[in-house]
């Protein structure tokens, strides 16, 4: 678990360690923590520094007295909170502290943090762009990135079976009574939430199966590239072989081919699963699955499935083919590429969403129909009106929905708060239109007509939406 420290900076997930200058408000900014600290009753500078514990070799301290003949009086603090009351109340006056990234937000908020003057800190040229201008501190006015690392376990082999891999064996019983946490709430949570299935990253994602039809009779790879070279970004880097096969798997691939498809990709361009996808997670299958008939499918899938791609082969012998540039139309879709022609197709975008509506639209016309029928209308008036009235509220929701669906896939969160308010305005609309329009009978028995007529094709549309559409995404 990664943790971000400010000399005042420790975030769950990624960790740097940062020096800030201390002040308030009564305090001249710049040149209280551009100085060397203040002196003492003898004229000997000294320097106050309060940090978390263990994050300052005293080795080093001593060092740092020597060569510049500045005292330090350093003290430690067991947490953020800590820390702040000692700031607030005024018991500690320190030139430097060492806190966490939120506590660094409130330190700003509250004007206790001094300016700092870079003139004096010309190391700071040296450290990597990707610790500085963070959100708590965006212009880089209080803080200096001191130390990066890694929130881990340590434990004793002599008192534990095996090997402890994950956050799980902090909360085994079997080691109750034996665990020392650190004292930060937020990495204790961290710690307890990575144990627990997590529910947020739920609905559909971006998925595009590649079917090769007369594929190579022998080994080949087949990945997506995306625009963009490919950059490793620290936090930002999504290798695509480890999203997408166990160590075992990645052993077993020919490293050969592999090298020879990396190799194959075009400048300005990357392999997202022989290389990784930049900014977001993918995972992809270079080898696909025989489908019968002359047939493989890989399939690509998860958030960084580019918008944008180009497909690329390589065969073991050597050959290597690339296509065109192509865009995925719809959440989930599928081209089919040719080996024997080399030609890719891409089935036509207005199709999936023509089927779509339709097949949301009709089976609605039926059953609302053949109510209409057992509710006893028989006149062509009364035909005319429910067609022209669906016509209206069902063939407007139904083109709608075919655009979300094929955009946005189908998810609990569209049905509770789109699918099912909308069904409630249509149902309150036709009650309406349909006392107007439906006269053959009773205004009662138009009412009672339109709202059982709404309620089972809600109900049926409910149970058919998310089949119908993965099966529209297997033939588009």
């Amino acid at each position: 678990m990664k943790k971000a420290l400010a000399l005042t900076c420790a975030m769950t997930m990624a960790a740097s360690l940062f020096l800030t200058g201390c002040g308030g408000s009564n305090n001249s900014s710049t040149d209280s923590a551009s100085n060397s600290g203040s002196s003492n009753g003898s004229g000997k500078r000294v320097v106050n520094v309060c940090s978390w514990g263990e994050y300052i070799d005293e080795d080093l301290i001593y060092q740092f007295e020597d060569e510049t003949g500045i005292k330090v009086n350093y003290q430690t603090a067991e947490s953020n909170e800590a820390l702040y009351s000692l700031l607030k109340t005024g018991a500690g006056d320190y030139d430097v502290i060492v806190p966490s990234d939120y506590m660094i937000a409130r330190l700003i908020d509250e004007d206790m943090l001094a300016e700092l003057n870079y003139d004096n800190i010309p190391n700071y040229a040296k450290i990597g762009d990707q610790y500085k201008s963070l959100s708590f501190d965006p212009d880089n006015k209080y803080t200096v990135p001191y130390t990066w690392g890694t929130l881990g376990i340590i434990y004793n082999t002599t008192m534990v079976d095996g090997d402890i891999t994950s956050w799980d064996a902090m909360f085994d019983e079997k080691y109750a009574g034996n665990v020392l946490m650190i004292r930060n709430s937020r990495d204790a949570l961290a710690a307890a939430l990575l144990t627990v299935s997590a529910f947020a990253d739920t609905g559909p994602k971006p998925q595009l199966t590649v079917k090769v039809t007369n594929p190579p009779e022998e080994l080949y790879y087949l990945d997506l590239l995306a625009e963009g070279d490919w950059e490793h970004a620290g936090d930002a880097d999504y290798s695509g072989l480890d999203w997408s096969y166990s160590e075992e798997e990645i052993a077993a691939l020919d490293s050969g081919l592999l090298d020879a498809l990396r190799a194959a990709v075009p400048d300005s361009w990357h392999a997202c699963t022989a290389e990784g996808s930049n900014g977001a997670p993918m995972w992809g299958d270079l080898l696909g699955e025989d489908a019968g008939n002359g047939t493989r499918l890989h399939t690509f899938g998860y958030v960084g499935v580019p918008d944008t791609y180009r497909i690329l082969l390589v065969t073991q012998s050597g050959e290597t083919w690339l296509s065109d540039t192509c865009t995925r139309h719809s959440l989930q879709s599928s081209v089919t590429v040719d080996w024997a022609s080399k030609t890719v197709d891409l089935p036509p975008v207005w199709a999936a969403y023509l089927l779509q509506f339709l097949c949301t639209l009709l089976p609605t016309l039926l059953i609302e129909g053949a109510l209409l029928f057992i509710f006893g209308y028989r006149s062509k008036k009364s035909w005319r009106s429910f067609l022209l009235v669906n016509l209206v509220t069902q063939g407007g929701f139904a083109a709608y929905l075919a655009v979300s669906v094929m955009q946005n896939g189908a998810n609990a969160w569209m049905t509770v708060f789109f699918y099912l308010p909308i069904e409630i305005v249509i149902t309150l609309t036709e009650l309406l239109l349909y006392r107007w329009l439906l006269t053959e009978k009773s205004k009662s028995r138009a009412a009672v007509y339109a709202i059982s007529a709404n309620v089972c094709s809600a109900a049926f549309g409910l149970w058919l939406i998310d089949p119908l559409w993965h099966f529209l995404v297997t033939i588009t």
